[in-house]
């Protein structure tokens, strides 16, 4: 059952970030952005399983990664949240 969630959430989430971030570029800058996009997604999938990985074998409980969970989520949530405000998507 979480595992359904999650991929519904994913499937639905990304295509949504996506076209919000490459809508917000220059036309001209479009094909760059969309590349940094799909370059930092890559990496987030990569680097974060190793890096949760790490962290749990050095500390054998899960508050560890919980508390790094929700902080990545502050340190990438509020700075977009901020930015959404600032410039509204135009339609």
């Amino acid at each position: 059952i979480v595992s359904l969630f999650f991929g519904f959430s994913v499937g639905i989430t990304l295509p949504i970030a996506q076209t919000r971030v490459i809508s917000s570029a220059p036309k001209e800058r479009r094909a760059i952005v969309s590349s940094f996009y799909a370059s930092a997604t890559r990496g987030g999938q990569t680097l974060g399983p190793i890096t949760f990985t790490i962290l749990f074998q050095s500390t054998k409980t899960y508050t560890a990664m919980y508390m790094a969970t929700f902080f990545v989520l502050l340190v990438i949530t509020i700075p977009l949240f901020l930015y959404a405000i600032k410039h509204p998507l135009k339609t």
